[in-house]
């Protein structure tokens, strides 16, 4: 018979791609997967409320503030409290963290073209179409 589980190969490719992630990231920035994911997501909307980053992306609000702790640790990010509403912290990156844009960007679009290798684009938007209907069936 043969193997169709879906979730096998989600997970099998998920931490293949988590893997390749934090080797990459740990040579050139000390950075964890973990910690990519939520840069990534700041250079996108600096100025976001950690509370809306949890939210935007479905993660569990203490393991965001331990990797922003860490973030902060590693002068990458600053948490300021939104002049608003004070209870709000709006996360911001630091002049190291605007510095090695460039290079954190150009990382990630080596391994997007790793993952792509052999893909034509109609695969790519299929594969991409078809992981959003599998996470709308389990939202």
């Amino acid at each position: 018979m043969k193997d169709s589980s879906i979730g096998k190969y989600l997970s099998i490719t998920h931490r293949a791609h988590t893997s390749l992630v934090d080797k990459k990231f740990k040579e050139k920035f000390n950075l964890s997967h973990g910690q990519v994911f939520i840069l990534i997501n700041i250079y996108r909307d600096e100025g976001i409320c950690q509370h809306r980053l949890c939210e935007e992306y479905n993660l569990d609000k203490s393991g965001v503030g331990r990797i922003l702790k860490k973030l902060e640790d590693k002068n990458l990010v600053m948490r300021k409290s939104d002049p608003e509403d004070k209870r709000k912290k709006l996360i911001y990156l630091t002049d190291k963290a605007k510095d090695m844009k460039d290079d954190f960007k150009k990382l990630l679009k080596e391994i997007e073209e790793q993952m792509r290798q052999g893909l034509t684009e109609q695969e790519i938007e299929t594969v991409n179409t078809i992981l959003k209907k599998i996470y709308n069936n389990l939202d």
